[in-house]
């Protein structure tokens, strides 16, 4: 005999079910729709996406692998962007690609660089952060749930790739190699700033009291890791080699100006660049 329990519990079960057959997404519904951006520089990259997405500490699960959101990429824009290939003259990474769930919406941030193969230097970096609308199914559950999900890595991809579009590639190179023979030439402070803070892109600053004087530390939460090689390139030798545990090496510089001493650490793991800090006399 079938019982209202029994009912229930299967009418449970088919929600359940709806909501997890809605919850998987295919690349092509990633691609934004009659998107076509127009670039200041020709050129041609390879693509990268390093890691992602990670966890959300809150929100819907989803299935949005670097696979997929890779091939969405070069599906929106299949002039720029090509498989790997050693000819190609720079190579678009894409780190920490995510989209978690906040109220209806779906927010989103990654770390986006150009990376010129040749010289290896990074011509263009950019943090992207977007939102995804759920449109008009406000009384849909799980095609809500869905839209704004796939809506949030559309815009991911459409700031990004327009954000790049407006970049004069040719000028980012100079500014670099500028910034470099600035600093070899000069040794001044600002110089070395500029340079360091080009090394750390995305760092994020923590305040904090520590010994010797010093007020503030800056710890690394990279873009991209440079090799030590790339590094003493483009700054020299540094004053002090610290030596770590393991694989671990910490290059030092020490910095004065207006009467002010500062130390400006880069921290490498097996020869890659995994964080800085500075140390700034109080």
């Amino acid at each position: 005999m079938v019982t209202y329990k029994k009912i229930s519990v299967f009418a449970l079960f088919l929600i359940l079910l709806s909501f997890l057959g809605c919850s998987t997404v295919s690349y092509e519904q990633l691609i934004p729709e009659n998107y076509s951006p127009s670039y200041q520089s020709e050129f041609r990259a390879n693509i990268i996406i390093a890691g992602g997405p990670k966890e959300c500490m809150y929100g819907y699960p989803h299935e949005v692998t670097p696979t997929m959101f890779k091939k969405a990429l070069m599906q929106s824009d299949r002039q720029i962007i090509s498989e790997q290939d050693e000819n190609q003259q720079y190579t678009i990474i894409v780190k920490n690609i995510n989209c978690c769930q906040k109220d209806k919406f779906f927010t989103g941030k990654s770390y986006w660089a150009l990376r010129n193969n040749s010289s290896q230097h990074i011509v263009w970096q950019k943090l992207i952060e977007e939102t995804g609308s759920p449109g008009i199914h406000w009384y849909n559950p799980p095609k809500r749930i869905m839209t704004a999900l796939t809506n949030c890595y559309k815009q991911t991809i459409v700031t990004g790739l327009t954000t790049l579009s407006k970049v004069d590639l040719v000028l980012a190179e100079e500014k670099i190699k500028n910034l470099s023979e600035l600093w070899h030439n000069h040794r001044s402070a600002d110089s070395f700033f500029d340079l360091y803070q080009y090394l750390l892109f995305s760092s994020s600053k923590k305040i904090e009291r520590i010994r010797d004087g010093y007020r503030y530390e800056m710890q690394g939460n990279l873009l991209i890791t440079f090799t030590r090689q790339y590094v003493n390139d483009l700054i020299g030798e540094a004053d002090n080699i610290l030596s770590g545990s393991g694989d671990n090496q910490t290059l030092e510089w020490v910095i004065q100006k207006d009467g002010k001493e500062t130390v400006y650490r880069l921290s490498f793991y097996q020869n890659q660049l995994s964080g800085g800090s500075i140390k700034q006399q109080a």
